[in-house]
């Protein structure tokens, strides 16, 4: 029996939304959200999507239309195009906005000692302060605003001096669970965009998708896998960090609006799967 390529194509893909589904509903579940409200989300995004990214040349992108690519009934459409977002929330920005301050913090000189540590930084004043970082990577955010965000998830602290100290090498919220289901969604859209641009171009065109794993791993080797991956990991992120810094726009162009940002960098991600056979 002769199989066509396209047979093969969405065998691979529904496997494929299988593993992706069955690691996101076991998140959805734990967070209470039903299949209902999944399932309406799904629908506003398929019609979003095909309203917006397969537009013909020269012709109008009707409700039959869309209908006719998402599988959507044409009612339902109708009553989705116009309705906001799901969530009108854009978690993005101040994930985004809290990782330039920290990431700022730690490469720049000025805002370090003689031994190239962060230094504790005053609220205000003249030489390094916590308002002069704020100016410089995070556009026009009031600086006791980002303060209070970073607090709140554990990043910085403010001591009995009233300076404020940073905690962490890098942006990973760890006493949020809010921040961490908001950067699943960025980073994750992300890998994905990335593996949609790969199967779209040649592999001369493609952006970078690698991995490393072994499955004949010894239990008592992962501690010291963790400990390795995660220096080698935050140094080559720091390493990418201290070179975006030197080729990025400055001064009113951080801001949102600039026509001239391009928002590019790397992903680096430890996985660990017990072996169920």
């Amino acid at each position: 029996m002769n199989i066509s390529m396209n047979d093969k194509i969405q065998k691979s893909l529904n496997t494929a939304v299988f593993k992706i589904l069955s690691k996101l509903v076991r998140i959805l579940i734990h967070n209470g959200v039903s299949y209902q409200t999944f399932s309406e989300i799904a629908k506003w995004t398929y019609v979003d999507v095909a309203k917006k990214d397969f537009v013909l040349p020269y012709k109008k992108n009707t409700q039959s239309r869309i209908s006719t690519l998402t599988g959507v009934r044409r009612q339902d459409i109708k009553n989705i195009i116009g309705m906001p977002p799901p969530s009108e929330k854009v978690p993005a920005l101040e994930y985004n906005r809290a990782a330039r301050i920290i990431s700022g913090w730690i490469r720049e000189p000025f805002f370090c000692d003689g031994n190239g540590n962060p230094r504790e930084l005053p609220l205000d004043g003249r030489g390094p302060s916590f308002k002069e970082l704020v100016k410089r990577f995070s556009g026009d955010l009031h600086p006791r605003t980002l303060i209070d965000e970073l607090v709140r998830v554990g990043a910085v602290e403010m001591t009995e001096k009233n300076t404020v100290r940073l905690l962490v090498k890098a942006y990973v919220p760890a006493n949020c669970q809010e921040e961490k289901i908001d950067i699943l969604g960025t980073d994750t859209a992300q890998f994905i965009a990335t593996i949609d641009h790969n199967l779209r171009h040649s592999e001369t065109e493609s952006h970078l998708q690698l991995k490393v794993s072994s499955d004949e791993l010894h239990p008592e080797a992962l501690p010291k896998l963790k400990k390795i991956a995660k220096e080698k990991a935050l140094s080559l992120l720091q390493d990418l960090d201290q070179w975006m810094s030197t080729h990025g726009t400055q001064g009113d162009k951080i801001r949102s609006g600039s026509k001239d940002r391009v928002t590019a960098g790397l992903g680096v991600y430890y996985f660990e799967e017990k072996d169920r056979s």
